[in-house]
């Protein structure tokens, strides 16, 4: 029995390693929308940020650094709880890259911590259609220089987030999939106590980008997140945010404040 599990997991490992390879032919690896042209921007405006990144949430394929994880002179950690993503970009990145199969809750944070620990991050991203604020309010305090986090559009100018649950999981929630994460407002909130400023927000309305305002020169011009917020566009759907607010409204919700911090 073992020898059969052994060799049905050798089979499954170079099917996805045959897989990846046709893939890495015929398609391109970006971020969702203009992720890697915003990072690209403020890395070029700001050269002294170090040259490391914590990714939590990715497809090997479409992520937001993306083009970092291609560049030899960066070292990442990537972290998904889809196994099957995670096997993928062993084989598409360089071996400074560690792709890490991990449904992350609070009792599972070391390795985020060990691959921090003695090193100036760079980059952190979050977008786990999920508990994204909790596990942000607990990591901010790595200090990275830049901060990419997914906020949910449908929360409009809301300072809410879902609460935290162990097994979130956005499908089961609620039928249309609209209850998750937590608004810009939330978000900028807790990095604004934080001494992070908003910069950026991209172009699809799901991801805001923050700098540690000790590495702000005199060019930067930060956002405020009331004027500054995006409504995302969801394809195949003609509704907007305020109409997926009204199915999701009456769903359990913490309000972010200063208790709360």
């Amino acid at each position: 029995m073992k020898n059969y599990i052994k060799n049905k997991l050798k089979k499954s490992d170079l099917f996805i390693f045959l897989l990846t390879k046709i893939r890495m032919i015929y398609r391109k690896v970006n971020s969702q929308s203009n992720e890697s042209e915003i990072l690209n921007k403020l890395l070029t405006w700001h050269p002294n940020i170090p040259k490391t990144f914590v990714e939590i949430g990715f497809g090997a394929w479409e992520f937001n650094c993306i083009k970092l994880a291609q560049d030899k002179s960066w070292q990442g950690l990537l972290i998904d709880g889809n196994n099957y993503q995670v096997k993928m970009a062993k084989n598409i990145y360089h071996n400074k890259i560690v792709p890490q199969n991990i449904w992350l809750t609070f009792q599972n944070l070391d390795t985020i911590y060990d691959f921090a620990e003695n090193k100036d991050l760079g980059i952190f991203s979050i977008d786990i259609d999920g508990n994204d604020f909790w596990f942000l309010k607990k990591l901010v305090k790595l200090k990275p220089a830049l901060i990419i986090a997914e906020y949910n559009s449908i929360f409009g100018h809301r300072a809410i987030s879902v609460p935290y649950e162990a097994d979130f999981d956005r499908t089961k929630k609620h039928s249309s999939c609209a209850y998750f994460g937590a608004s810009l407002k939330a978000i900028s909130f807790l990095l604004e106590k934080e001494d992070y400023s908003l910069m950026e927000i991209s172009s699809l309305g799901n991801n805001a980008f923050y700098l540690r305002n000790d590495l702000l020169v005199e060019a930067d011009i930060p956002l405020d997140p009331e004027h500054a917020y995006r409504e995302s566009f969801f394809n195949n759907s003609d509704k907007r945010y305020i109409d997926y607010w009204e199915e999701i409204k009456n769903m359990n919700y913490v309000e972010i404040n200063e208790e709360i911090l």
